[in-house]
């Protein structure tokens, strides 16, 4: 086995963050384009890290310990960063979210959210935040709803890297396709389980089967299935707009699109789940 190369804490300038170590940490792990010695850090960081590299970038890899998904575990995940690694410029977390689709469907597939697509907390109408917690609210008389979590637009840095993915989605090149390419020819754990498995059913309809990672959901009734455009290809889609994030998890189409109307049109939602 070859050595690894070992950098010092003041090198790494970016960290990836996640919740899931069995996926989304596995993932994260197998994009690096090197790996990296592990460093010898302050004894109350309690953190363990992945370290490596991406296209020229260190990067320092964190994850919410097993069975710990919540507030309180994401800020002692978050706290020691700084301490740890004093050149951090860019926190990016990173994870498997619920996109929310558009009704009525659009004609343009491309411009609805299908399985295997690319959300972005960067939100499209200026002053609408990037990510919202949609559970963290006051209420005022029986509808009006205000939200007490919200983060805005990313940093200056961010938004220049995420205008340049516009630029590219415009082109039409295809860097989400070829990232995801490398990764597949490593391992097909995460490859697109196919469109006859990207499958939207009526948001009136109530799945027989409790498991909501069942794909495909065998006892479900095809004939809930809402009609929308199929796409052509399995490239993933780059889609920009505000993220709905809480620490209730949401299996109610009904509910997750009053919210999504409810909280600036978002486009996803991500929930603190067990693994």
């Amino acid at each position: 086995m070859a050595e690894l190369l070992q950098l010092k804490p003041q090198d790494y300038t970016i960290t990836w963050l996640c919740a899931l170590p069995k996926s989304e940490l596995v993932a994260a792990t197998m994009m690096l384009d090197e790996r990296h010695e592990e460093l010898r850090l302050n004894p109350q960081d309690k953190n363990i890290y992945t370290y490596g590299s991406i296209n020229g970038h260190n990067v320092v890899l964190a994850c919410l310990p097993p069975g710990q998904p919540n507030k309180l575990s994401g800020l002692k995940l978050v706290q020691p960063l700084r301490q740890s690694f004093p050149n951090l410029r860019i926190h990016l977390f990173v994870g498997i979210g619920g996109g929310v689709p558009r009704d009525p469907p659009p004609e343009d597939p491309r411009l609805d959210i299908h399985l295997g697509d690319v959300a972005v907390g960067w939100a499209e109408k200026i002053g609408d935040p990037g990510v919202m917690q949609w559970d963290y609210v006051r209420y005022h008389g029986q509808d009006k709803v205000k939200s007490l979590g919200s983060l805005n637009k990313p940093d200056w840095q961010l938004m220049a890297a995420l205008g340049s993915m516009l630029r590219d989605r415009e082109m039409g090149e295809k860097p989400f396709y070829t990232h995801l390419t490398g990764l597949n020819e490593r391992t097909s754990k995460f490859a697109h389980p196919g469109q006859d498995n990207d499958r939207l059913f009526r948001w009136t309809y109530t799945h027989v089967d409790n498991d909501i990672h069942s794909i495909p959901c065998h006892k479900c009734n095809p004939s809930q299935l809402a009609k929308r455009s199929p796409r052509t290809t399995l490239e993933p889609v780059f889609h920009q707009g505000t993220i709905a994030s809480g620490d209730s998890v949401m299996q109610n189409a009904e509910r997750r699109d009053v919210i999504s109307r409810r909280f600036h049109n978002a486009i996803c939602s991500i929930w603190r789940r067990l693994e």
